[in-house]
């Protein structure tokens, strides 16, 4: 596989250039919700649950709305902010992927609601006005500069307005990239990466193809041929918020550390979720995740379930006082320290421990393996291991949304 271009070009516009070959190939964004109006509704699902549920941002935000879309390929994912009311701007450099969004527009946007196609880079094409939300989902980690795209992006931002990222961090693909890294050392051309990419991963391709809406191939060509992923961490695009005044609104996965309780009169949630450090912990578990959330928090629960009784036969008695009221004051005693010695059994975060210390001597030894063996030795290692290249992998993908404070 060539993956140089020309070097008069800037680093920034090979890079284009490259990523451009590969999705005029095959295009990333293609999810075939034109197939059948059940395809079409399950796409819709999945954004509605993204944003209502898991970013706490209601659909009716984008009520007359005016958005605008960065890297909007196929237009799959906007068609869907304009069913929900919002005025598209859409901007994508792939001609071949702007041709099939407008065919997804004629067919399912609202009638007589404006939106328009602007072909080009997000870094050089020349838009007018400012916008209530700008978005960009899945794209400034395939570009050589993340940060000023993010920059360029915001810049168009109206004052308390709404930004919306989707792209890889550090923490969240370090799986996905050791596996490139593997791809990589071994494979001689892109048909290599590909025949590989299959009899090394194929648990990593089966989920990702049930779960992803997309061909095995797109997938394929988009996590391990792209020649460009630049991961980025949860501190730097806090520090990217902090630079051009945006506050942090919510992400999924979610960085708000567990048990905060004060009241928002203190105004303390706001400088905290800003603060330097705060996604260090969360970076850990995104890179360890391989099992579902039910599965990952079923001892949680069932501790959870443990402590029900035993809060409800201390809460109860003193939930209202009255002065009229007689306490048990011994067995309010009892009960508390029933609780108490309840609370010293448990060890909730065990479990999450102990799959971050695996997961990384599972990394050690693959990274030995890779120095030191053949190809063969590799293979045998990553079907022996219990939480490398396990489930999804990591998370893949993870969603910010801010606002401008600028108001």
């Amino acid at each position: 596989m060539d993956i140089f271009s020309d070097p008069d070009l800037s680093q920034r516009q090979r890079v284009e250039n490259d990523v451009l070959a590969v999705y005029q190939k095959v295009n990333p964004s293609t999810r075939f919700l034109d197939r059948s109006p059940a395809d079409f509704e399950l796409e819709g699902g999945k954004r509605q649950r993204l944003f209502q549920d898991y970013l706490k941002f209601p659909l009716k935000m984008f009520q007359g709305a005016r958005m605008l879309d960065f890297g909007s390929g196929t237009g799959e994912r906007a068609i869907f902010y304009n069913r929900w009311g919002a005025r598209m701007t859409m901007v994508e450099m792939n001609p071949l992927a702007v041709e099939r969004a407008k065919k997804i527009f004629t067919q399912y946007a609202i009638p007589g609601l404006e939106y328009e196609f602007v072909e080009g880079s997000l870094f050089d094409v020349a838009l007018q006005g400012s916008f209530d939300i700008v978005a960009s989902d899945g794209v400034l980690h395939h570009t050589a500069a993340k940060r000023q795209g993010f920059d360029r992006l915001v810049s168009f931002l109206k004052p308390g307005g709404f930004v919306f990222l989707g792209l890889g961090t550090k923490g969240g693909n370090v799986q996905r990239n050791l596996q490139r890294l593997i791809l990589f050392h071994y494979a001689k051309s892109e048909a290599d990466i590909v025949q590989l990419a299959e009899r090394f991963f194929p648990e990593h391709l089966d989920r990702a193809e049930r779960y992803g809406s997309r061909s095995r191939t797109a997938i394929i060509y988009d996590t391990f041929v792209n020649p460009q992923i630049d991961t980025t961490s949860m501190e730097e695009i806090l520090s990217w918020f902090r630079a051009n005044n945006i506050q942090y609104y919510s992400s999924w996965p979610g960085i708000t550390p567990l048990a905060l309780v004060d009241v928002p009169a203190k105004g303390n949630l706001e400088g905290m979720l800003m603060s330097e450090g705060i996604s260090a912990l969360p970076e850990l578990l995104w890179m360890a995740h391989g099992s579902s959330d039910l599965e990952q928090t079923a001892s949680y629960m069932e501790s959870s379930r443990q402590l029900k009784e035993l809060e409800k036969r201390f809460f109860d008695p003193i939930a209202s006082i009255v002065p009229e009221s007689k306490v048990d004051l011994e067995g309010l005693q009892v009960g508390a320290d029933r609780l108490s010695r309840a609370l010293d059994r448990l060890d909730i975060f065990h479990d999450d421990r102990q799959r971050m210390r695996e997961l990384l001597q599972e990394i050690g030894d693959l990274l030995f393996t890779i120095r030191e063996k053949k190809l063969e030795d590799v293979e045998k290692l990553i079907r022996s291991t219990k939480h490398l290249f396990r489930g999804s992998a990591g998370t893949g993908m993870n969603f910010i949304m801010g606002y401008s404070k600028n108001v």
